[in-house]
């Protein structure tokens, strides 16, 4: 269905973006002490983004990210300058440092390897505070 829609004139105006979730421990264990930890929470995320939408924008593999993260990547793509709401980070946005770029999910986060644990913890720490105080006010 992918490859109909990207080769037909929809192609040229469609920009598709779908995820997983996580990995449910109770259908597919990890048993393997050689399994990294990041294996047991990674999540896949595919794009396709038509050539004209794609401006300079490049993918940077190395870079950790999250669900936080699709919406502003989908949101630049498709949105002229508008203004919006966003815990998360464009993923292909070449002018943001590394560093803002992680992986969360509930207890468990992973960022970039140069920068020190304790500094991605007090950026997770201020995440969910900011997400409890957005998405709890009354």
């Amino acid at each position: 269905m992918l490859t109909k829609i990207k080769s037909s004139k929809l192609g040229e105006n469609t920009i598709i973006g779908f995820s997983g979730d996580h990995n449910s421990y109770t259908l597919f264990p990890f048993e393997n002490p050689n399994t990294k930890e990041i294996n047991k929470h990674s999540v896949p995320f595919y794009l396709y983004v038509p050539e004209k939408y794609i401006r300079e924008n490049k993918v940077n593999i190395k870079r950790f990210g999250s669900h936080k993260d699709i919406f502003p990547t989908l949101f630049n793509l498709s949105l002229s300058n508008q203004e919006y709401f966003s815990l998360g980070n464009n993923l292909l946005e070449k002018n943001i440092n590394d560093s803002l770029f992680y992986g969360i999910n509930g207890s468990f986060h992973i960022g970039h390897p140069k920068f020190p644990k304790n500094i991605l913890d007090k950026k997770v720490k201020a995440y969910m505070f900011l997400s409890d105080y957005y998405f709890n006010q009354k």
